[in-house]
């Protein structure tokens, strides 16, 4: 199932809080990769990315039903997955993760199902189906794993989170369909913290809610519009090392926040040029402060320093 895009434009870009604990300075655009295509190296509509601990670059290339990994000089290295519906085959991946042992977790969305790849590429195993009990999805759309090995799927179709053990075995559940604290609508991304947290980009209700590893609700910040902090389908949410939160959402844009939610900063706008952005879906930032985006709309990844950093 295709993420839903509402176009948007007359963007803010730039745009601090005054007084701000932390200082955001304008971000050092260095380098692109991909190119629309199937080739090797080129990208279709990626989705989410993030990193391993080589620091590779892997890459939820949709519409080529298959995962892209780059290395760390954006240089193009390897493919896994082909299109189909067998083991170790993709169609329209939308999430990835990658374990604490460098282990490939892949939401598999077209086949409704978390496909695991080893670091050196070998097939796995794969678990869930097409429906809504515990361990089945509906197109899930977000995965991401603790520090714990504790792996956590946005089960997008049915407005929900699912939180399996590293083997797949099904721990627990939260969420349902509405738009009230701990409910959701078409939830596409999510980011377990290392503290714990649970930060999930609530897609169809606009906005950002955060929540302990047990499910229970701690805040939520956000909601529809075009203006500085607000979002509009956001489609992707990571943080760094020094406590800001990032959101990209269907404003063509890249939103900062503090951990409780206070809007610091915004960058990009519409456009395919060095600074623009077209449907960004995909993003993982570094403790360095480096941020890969999956610029969808332009079928590239966007590679800048965000340069966070505390202010006396």
């Amino acid at each position: 199932m295709m993420k839903r895009y509402i176009a948007a434009v007359g963007i803010m870009a730039g745009v601090a809080v005054l007084g701000s604990p932390l200082a955001l300075a304008a971000p050092i655009w260095d380098a692109k990769a991909g190119g629309t295509g199937a080739g090797q190296g080129y990208l279709n509509e990626p989705a989410q990315v993030t990193l391993d601990s080589q620091g590779r670059l892997y890459i939820a290339d949709r519409m080529n039903d298959r995962i892209d990994i780059y290395d760390g000089a954006g240089t193009y290295a390897a493919t896994l997955g082909r299109s189909g519906s067998g083991q170790g085959d993709l169609f329209r991946p939308e999430g990835i993760a990658v374990g604490a042992d460098d282990r490939v977790f892949v939401a598999d969305s077209g086949n409704h199902r978390i496909q695991v790849f080893a670091a050196n590429g070998d097939v796995l195993h794969a678990w869930g189906q097409l429906g809504v009990k515990p361990g089945q999805f509906n197109s899930p759309g977000g995965v991401t794993a603790d520090v714990y090995g504790t792996i956590y799927v946005a089960d997008t179709g049915n407005n929900r989170i699912q939180v399996f053990d590293e083997n797949g075995t099904f721990v627990h559940a939260w969420g349902s369909r509405g738009s009230k604290k701990g409910q959701f609508e078409q939830p596409a991304a999510l980011w377990a913290a290392p503290d714990g947290k649970v930060w999930v980009a609530d897609t169809g209700n606009h906005r950002i809610q955060v929540f302990d590893s047990s499910g229970n609700f701690l805040l939520q910040f956000g909601n529809k519009g075009m203006g500085p902090g607000k979002l509009f389908n956001p489609q992707a949410i990571a943080g760094d090392g020094n406590g800001i939160i990032y959101v990209a959402d269907v404003n063509h844009r890249l939103q900062a926040y503090t951990s409780t939610g206070i809007f610091l900063k915004s960058w990009g706008r519409f456009g395919a040029g060095e600074d623009g952005l077209n449907l960004p879906t995909g993003l993982v930032v570094t403790p360095g402060g480096m941020a890969y985006v999956a610029d969808s709309g332009n079928h590239r990844i966007v590679d800048f320093r965000v340069n966070s950093a505390p202010t006396a």
